[in-house]
């Protein structure tokens, strides 16, 4: 495995478990009954590896509710980036982001994704626009932060914007100090 593709294969890694780690009872409380079961069944099929089957099940969703189709398209992000299509990912997030219908934390963690997806497509500037706002945000923990703070620094390197990277190189090491352990 390369190293770029096993770097972007922890990153999916981390964030669809991140996605899943949510509380089933936040967010089947808000879709409506018809969706939850669908979503259900479509994570069931993510966790069993049967991708295809999962994003089927979300795109074929026909709610009325502007929260149901962005939660869903924040999953089928998820689910296309898994599956190595990008360009779908990108798109179902950004949808997702554009209806404005999540809740907070879904919206951050939608706009995360979507931002490291971009910094892998080496669109820099456009994943700038989004860590940005995300490092700024007060419910941003340190730890997030400084993994934020790293990714800017990537993509203000790759711009060749060398002052830029230090700066945020410098926060990256304030928020995620590196640990040294001896060995006996």
């Amino acid at each position: 495995m390369s190293r770029m593709s096993r770097s972007t294969f922890c990153l999916i890694s981390v964030l669809v478990a991140s996605l899943a780690i949510l509380p089933a009872s936040l967010s089947a409380a808000t879709l409506s009954v018809p969706t939850a079961k669908q979503v259900q069944k479509a994570m069931n099929l993510q966790s069993q590896n049967n991708l295809a089957e999962a994003a089927a099940i979300l795109e074929s969703l026909n709610s009325g509710s502007s929260y149901d189709r962005a939660f869903a398209d924040r999953m089928l992000g998820a689910i296309y980036w898994q599956q190595g299509n990008t360009l779908k990912a990108i798109n179902a997030l950004m949808s997702a982001e554009k209806s404005g219908a999540l809740n907070p934390e879904e919206m951050r963690s939608a706009q995360r994704m979507l931002a490291d997806l971009l910094l892998i497509q080496t669109r820099y500037s456009e994943a700038l626009t989004r860590y940005y706002p995300l490092v700024a945000d007060t419910q941003t923990t340190d730890k997030e932060a400084g993994e934020i703070w790293f990714r800017i620094a990537q993509a203000q390197y790759q711009n060749k914007q060398a002052g830029k990277a230090l700066d945020a190189v410098k926060r990256h090491l304030k928020l995620s100090p590196a640990s040294v352990s001896a060995y006996p």
